[in-house]
């Protein structure tokens, strides 16, 4: 773990916060700005290959499970059968509408667990045959969640995961995006000067006369097209145009909505960019490097799992990640 590069050790209660608004959002999945569906074909290849060694009479439980990205994958995967039950965990909490879109043989099959912690799974000893985690177990891979897995796998289990790398794609658009976002809710930045324009906007054309407006609608024509090269010089600006977008359209409102309501749409705006700068710190604390993932391998070797298949991840010709495959013999 790497809080001090993250900037803050991140608790839980932050983190599920975080999570239960991107969720909240309709995300399918944790990198939405990166990949369209399921992520990339190599990720959906690394899945398909776990799904055809399940059988019917085994039992299977996501880490992270989120909005069922995962489980929606196998929903369309070509099977004759599944798994006996699926149970996916997240700490945050879930609005689960889209197990509605499984088909209903595989819907009967699957048990969602939001606010739930990977320390404290609701599963019985020896239960679980596959143990899934996308993008997830490297957030919260303590000794109580190692204890935790070892306690639930059966005998004969297998962990499959994808984990972030340290050298990847999206770390670094995540170091990029957590300094943009920083830019972004600071005094004097985009958000601050858009507060500052309210009563102007709001308060009809006699407001918006005299020097002192003058100035301010200077300062915040000044800061925005800042944005805009600021995300030409560091790219991955993403969160620097969709935020200008949203700004821009509760400004250009502000008249007829009133500047209490509009002040309400920029609070819920610098909340949505505070919670996307928590997410991206994580991935940049939490993703792994070589000695991590040795730390891993070695870690898994203590709870039984002996045949150990560690490997990158390429997506459109991008590193995005580490692939990992353990079995307990």
């Amino acid at each position: 773990m790497r809080e001090q590069e993250a900037g803050c050790v991140q608790d839980a209660s932050a983190r599920a916060q975080a999570w239960t608004r991107y969720w909240a959002s309709g995300a399918r999945h944790s990198c939405t700005g990166s990949f369209d569906d399921h992520y990339g074909t190599a990720t959906q290849a690394f899945w398909r290959a776990q799904f055809l060694a399940i059988n019917a009479k085994e039992r299977v439980l996501e880490l992270g499970c989120g909005n069922g990205s995962l489980i929606r994958l196998l929903n369309d995967a070509d099977r004759k059968c599944w798994p006996a039950r699926i149970d996916g965990v997240d700490l945050a909490r879930l609005d689960a509408g889209w197990l509605d879109l499984l088909q209903p043989d595989l819907r009967t099959r699957v048990q969602v667990h939001p606010n739930t912690s990977a320390a404290a799974l609701p599963v019985a000893d020896g239960e679980i045959n596959w143990l899934f985690s996308q993008f997830a177990l490297e957030y919260f891979a303590s000794e109580p969640v190692w204890r935790e897995l070892a306690r639930v796998a059966a005998p004969s289990a297998t962990i499959a995961a994808i984990m972030h790398h340290r050298g990847s794609h999206l770390f670094r658009l995540a170091q990029v995006e957590h300094a943009h976002c920083d830019w972004l809710l600071a005094s004097g930045g985009p958000l601050d000067h858009a507060k500052r324009m309210l009563p102007l906007l709001a308060g009809g054309s006699e407001a918006r006369q005299g020097g002192k407006a003058l100035r301010m609608r200077t300062e915040f024509n000044a800061v925005f097209a800042a944005l805009g090269e600021r995300a030409v010089e560091l790219g991955f600006g993403d969160v620097l145009h969709e935020t200008a977008e949203k700004v821009m359209r509760i400004l250009s409102v502000a008249e007829t909505r009133g500047e209490s309501e509009s002040a309400s749409a920029l609070d819920e705006l610098m909340c949505s960019v505070q919670g996307n700068r928590l997410r991206v710190a994580e991935l940049a604390a939490h993703a792994l490097d070589d000695d991590a993932l040795e730390g891993w391998a070695q870690r898994l070797r203590s709870m039984g799992f002996a045949d150990i298949e560690i490997g990158e991840v390429i997506e459109h010709g991008h590193l995005v990640g580490w692939r990992l495959c353990a079995r307990r013999r």
